[in-house]
């Protein structure tokens, strides 16, 4: 029987296991104080942060693992191996494990290159789950999966802000690195005891759609009141005390999908049944093409068109997050407060917001037949993206943070809504089956392409002709 403590555990599972992966996302919390430690130039500050995306290349190697070890060892091997390697950053960044400081930058970047082989084994064991096990409601559960990811960078902002008692000043920035450690490891336990394996052939019968709404509209309500929770932290001036009961509020709405499963069994029906039928032909099953593996998908023009528009959105919103001391500081002109904790706070929160949307949308477009095929979604997002980066560019030129605010608010949608779609758009197109190994194509070569182009080398050769600038020359 399918009960409550059956896949919507792996559900909860999936959930709480994407916190793990965000840690690339919040390297601006303490990468200024790795630079002003250790003396690190632009450049190798930035190799920390985007040559390990080099490996996404490779993402579909973590796939293949899964497919054939299960995604219960590799989702615990991949959890303690962030872990792991962002301690012994942490004991590195506070002097714990000596290092030279002209190995330090090769150092933290080996370290950084293990962590993001962990991310793939995580991504490719944990996200393709929601849509082996809910194929009839694919774009909803993967969005609720994908906006909890999106949260993670800015729940464990909180967190660290609790732990520090205010905002981090000096050397205790770094800390940052041993409380996400601490957070991924305590998920990686428990999130593994409650994965498994989707069955290789889907079951002709569908789950209660009772039941399953029932579940996903108290998630969607959670998932949305910590998104509206951070948005007003990270925009509103607040004393610490303020800011410290929002930040336990914020904690306690973040454990309601931990208890869901508690409450309601989630029987199969027949498909003729009134309650269990699934959503419509068009948003299910019958419009997957054929399993393919990765050299077939390789050879779809698909497969090329999704990559390419992935790459894009993914480059445009790496390249803000990680970057958003520098750009708060040019755009302040080095005077008054650090912006950047809020600003990365804002952009989490509106890409939550829309990985948590975008399935449920493009679902019911798909539901009431609408001609609007599900990939226009990453065309709107293209737009606002490109527009995104205009308005931030105009802060620069302005001075103003009004600017900056809007530029944030325009382009992390539209990174967020990215991710979804990745999971969504390879199950339609190249099937379930093989989704572990398909889907790394995107997330990782969008990644490693994305990140180093558009994140690293954009980014890092502006910044290398802002002296010029500034000197008039």
């Amino acid at each position: 029987k399918m009960v409550g403590i059956g896949p919507w555990w792996v559900m909860t599972g999936v959930l709480y296991v994407g916190i793990a992966t965000g840690i690339f996302l919040s390297f601006s919390m303490y990468s200024g104080q790795l630079k002003k430690e250790f003396g690190l130039l632009q450049s190798e500050l930035d190799s920390i942060n985007t040559v390990p995306y080099f490996l996404g290349f490779f993402g579909w190697v973590g796939g293949r693992i899964t497919y054939r070890l299960g995604c219960r060892p590799v989702l615990l091997a991949g959890s303690l191996l962030i872990s792991g390697m962002t301690t012994l950053q942490w004991a590195i960044a506070r002097g714990y494990w000596t290092v030279p400081v002209e190995m330090v930058a090769a150092t933290l970047t080996a370290l950084a290159c293990f962590v993001y082989f962990g991310i793939i084994l995580v991504s490719s064991a944990a996200f393709p789950l929601p849509v082996q096990h809910f194929p009839h409601h694919r774009g909803m559960v993967v969005s609720l999966m994908k906006s909890f990811v999106g949260l993670s960078t800015g729940l464990v902002v909180q967190c660290f802000y609790l732990y520090e008692g205010g905002e981090a000043t000096g050397a205790n920035k770094v800390d940052f690195l041993l409380v996400y450690a601490v957070i991924a490891f305590v998920i990686a336990i428990i999130s593994s005891a409650l994965v498994y394996d989707a069955p290789l052939e889907m079951s002709p019968h569908v789950a209660d759609s009772a039941a399953v709404n029932a579940r996903i509209g108290i998630i969607f309500t959670s998932v949305l009141l910590l998104n509206l929770i951070l948005g007003l932290v990270s925009l509103t001036a607040m004393s610490f005390d303020v800011h410290r009961l929002f930040a336990l509020g914020l904690l306690v709405v973040f454990l309601v999908p931990a208890i869901t499963p508690l409450r309601w069994s989630c029987l199969p029906q027949s498909p003729g049944s009134s309650n269990g039928q699934a959503l419509t032909p068009v948003a299910v099953d019958s419009s997957e093409k054929a399993d393919l593996g990765v050299f077939e998908t390789l050879r779809t023009l698909d497969c090329w068109l999704l990559l390419f528009v992935s790459v894009v959105l993914v480059g445009g919103g790496i390249m803000l997050s990680t970057n958003y001391g520098q750009i708060a500081q040019a755009v302040s002109r080095g005077q008054g407060a650090d912006i950047s904790p809020r600003l990365l706070t804002l952009f989490s929160c509106c890409q939550s917001l829309a990985r948590l949307l975008v399935g449920f949308i493009s679902d019911d477009i798909l539901n009431r037949g609408w001609p609007l095929p599900r990939p226009v979604v990453l065309v709107i997002a293209s737009f606002m993206m490109g527009f995104g980066h205009l308005c931030i560019y105009r802060a620069e030129a302005t001075g103003s943070n009004s600017w900056l605010f809007a530029g944030t608010i325009l382009a992390g949608p539209a990174f967020g809504a990215s991710w979804p779609m990745m999971v969504i758009l390879s199950s339609e197109f190249f099937g379930s089956r093989r989704l572990s190994e398909n889907y790394m194509i995107f997330d990782g070569v969008a990644g490693a392409l994305g990140f180093n182009c558009i994140g690293n080398f954009l980014a890092s050769s502006v910044f290398a002709r802002a002296p010029k600038v500034a000197s008039g020359k």
